[in-house]
């Protein structure tokens, strides 16, 4: 797992990586943010260096990281997506509130 923020990266996916790896080892906030310069290079790691005193949680460095390496065109889609969401006919609730959730979780 390397994330380096060259143009082209996708930076969800590797914040959905550390996700992932989070629900195999159970990690903290800040082990997570400690860890974070083994696996982050390149610009992504000057910017983290830049920066790792600012952040006292995964959700703080997550709203960073979308605004400095994510794409402004997915996130506008995603608002977009979860306004237009509606449940569909058959749609149990709980697979509606399911996807909602994962949306909102992306923004």
């Amino acid at each position: 797992l390397k994330f380096s923020g060259t143009r082209g990266e996708d930076a969800e996916a590797f914040l959905t990586r550390i996700v992932e790896g989070r629900e195999l080892v159970t990690m903290s906030d800040e082990d997570i943010l400690r860890c974070l310069p083994f696996v982050l290079t390149g610009i992504a790691l000057s910017w983290y260096r830049g920066k790792k005193d600012s952040f006292t949680s995964w959700n703080q460095l997550k709203k960073a990281w979308r605004t400095r390496f994510g794409d402004p065109d997915l996130q506008f889609g995603l608002g977009d997506e979860i306004i237009r969401r509606t449940q569909g006919e058959h749609e149990p609730v709980a697979d509606y509130l399911t996807c909602l959730e994962a949306l909102f979780n992306k923004l």
